[in-house]
């Protein structure tokens, strides 16, 4: 239960409903979740670690050279279809 117009959250443990404390362990568990995958990231084309540098987004390849190589791929299958 929110008790004021400029707070934005409920306090866990002062006034929280068991409906806001439910919603911040869900909370938790999906930025825990999403942090493991960035760490646990796999390349596309060679299932690799794809690395993490701690921010932003996670990587999508290993190296320069299976980007290059998943995009040839895909152009050449896109120029065989038409």
């Amino acid at each position: 239960m929110i008790t004021s117009r400029r707070k934005k959250y409920c306090d866990y443990y002062d006034e929280a409903g068991f409906e806001c404390q439910t919603a911040q362990d869900d909370h938790g568990e999906a930025q825990d979740f999403a942090a493991m995958m960035r760490v646990d990231a796999q390349c596309i084309r060679c299932d690799e670690p794809a690395g993490w540098k701690g921010q932003g987004r996670p990587r999508r390849y290993c190296s320069n050279r299976c980007k290059q190589a998943d995009y040839r791929s895909r152009r050449a299958w896109t120029a065989q279809a038409a």
